[in-house]
């Protein structure tokens, strides 16, 4: 379960991903910015991956001008 804050890192591999189904009704409505890449051609068929990682655990920095920015990826 992702929450708000929350980020997810998925490799799809070698499966289509999908947030969803939306005519199921226990599906939750998405809302995030996918960042997509593309894998080199002997990683495409690989099995996905997921990495979840908690709001709480994603390092923040805070610059002169008082804005907030959470640091994903280095």
């Amino acid at each position: 379960m992702i929450g708000a804050g929350d980020v997810q890192w998925m490799t799809a591999g070698k499966r289509h991903h999908s947030p969803g189904d939306a005519s199921d009704k226990s599906y939750r409505h998405h809302v995030g910015i996918p960042v997509l890449g593309n894998l080199p051609a002997e990683r495409k068929m690989m099995p996905p991956r997921y990495r979840d990682v908690p709001a709480a655990t994603i390092p923040e920095v805070i610059l002169n001008s008082g804005a907030r920015v959470k640091v994903v990826s280095a």
